[in-house]
């Protein structure tokens, strides 16, 4: 009924009201997208650049990816 719903407007409102809003994505540090680059010529190749895990290539739109920052000292390009 109608005059039902309109007097639970917000039946949560106040179960919420304790929760402060952040934004979408890692909670952590870790897993961030630092930099991305693709290749114009070529959109299916695609270059990512991580906060904390390298540099990593693309050939296939990102169905597959391959490391290039392995074989450095650290492992932050960000």
């Amino acid at each position: 009924m109608v005059p039902f719903l309109a007097q639970t407007q917000n039946p949560q409102q106040g179960a919420l009201s304790g929760l402060a809003w952040r934004e979408i994505g890692p909670a952590v540090v870790g897993g961030r997208l630092a930099d991305l680059a693709v290749v114009e010529s070529k959109p299916q190749i695609s270059y990512v650049g991580t906060a904390g895990l390298g540099l990593w290539k693309t050939e296939n739109h990102g169905a597959s990816r391959l490391p290039l920052f392995d074989d450095q000292a650290t492992a932050s390009s960000g």
